[in-house]
């Protein structure tokens, strides 16, 4: 059957000498692999531009639930980035969230308020003039809320130490493999409700921002199954030096 559905774009790779396999996050049936005739020829209806990450799309699609791969009918560009694909910063920081995104999502059905949320942070950072240095860590924390891990929130002057295997702050600090120490635990509580307006201007320095990140990224592995090491991660972390 023929659907309107709007689309973020994650990955593709390449499928015989001039066609592609596309994952694309819909907003209509969630995570689906399209297969895209002759779009590497020159004269293709479909710009392969258009398979860039997180380019976001307005698509109608053949949509059939029983087959693993989706065809499209027509596409468009929603939004045309000139922030991103140009500027070193921003596009690191994209590198990243695709590789999360791909990561993080498996599920082949509608979750209208992800596909927003995700709409409108590749929004916000192609956007915002504003410091990027934290966009990655703030996403992250909003991100698990979608992914059915958020931590709690209950850090007080008792409990301040936060255990990445349970998701809350314990009283304790007797397992270091697993808990945090005082000082990044707070900077972590700090993230929690903080939009990326706040983030832009809260100070960070590079080790703690990296040692955060770490964490974050362990606290991921071990809430998500099949969270792998990500490799956007050092050319980051570099970059925001």
């Amino acid at each position: 059957m023929l659907h309107k559905t709007q689309g973020i774009v994650l990955n593709y790779i390449r499928y015989s000498e001039t066609s592609i396999i596309s994952k694309i996050y819909t907003s209509a049936f969630g995570l689906e692999s399209f297969i895209v005739n002759g779009v590497r020829k020159p004269n293709s209806r479909f710009p392969i531009a258009y398979f860039q990450p997180l380019t976001l799309l307005n698509m109608e699609i053949y949509f059939h639930q029983k087959r693993n791969l989706q065809r499209i009918r027509w596409m468009e560009c929603s939004y045309l980035f000139t922030e991103i694909p140009t500027h070193i910063y921003k596009m690191s920081v994209a590198q990243f969230l695709t590789e999360v995104v791909i990561h993080s999502i498996k599920e082949q059905e509608k979750n209208e308020p992800l596909f927003n949320f995700l709409k409108e942070s590749i929004i916000h950072l192609e956007e915002t003039n504003e410091n990027i240095s934290n966009f990655h860590v703030s996403f992250l924390i909003q991100f698990s809320r979608f992914l059915g891990f958020y931590p709690m929130n209950n850090f007080s002057t008792a409990n301040k130490y936060f255990h990445l295997g349970e998701g809350k702050f314990h009283s304790t600090h007797s397992n270091p493999l697993y808990e945090l120490d005082e000082k990044i635990s707070f900077e972590f509580f700090k993230f929690f409700e903080m939009k990326y307006e706040q983030a832009a201007s809260h100070i960070l320095g590079y080790q703690t921002r990296k040692i955060l990140l770490d964490a974050i990224i362990k606290y991921y592995q071990l809430h998500l199954e099949g969270f792998r090491d990500l490799k956007s991660v050092k050319v980051l972390t570099e970059v925001l030096k």
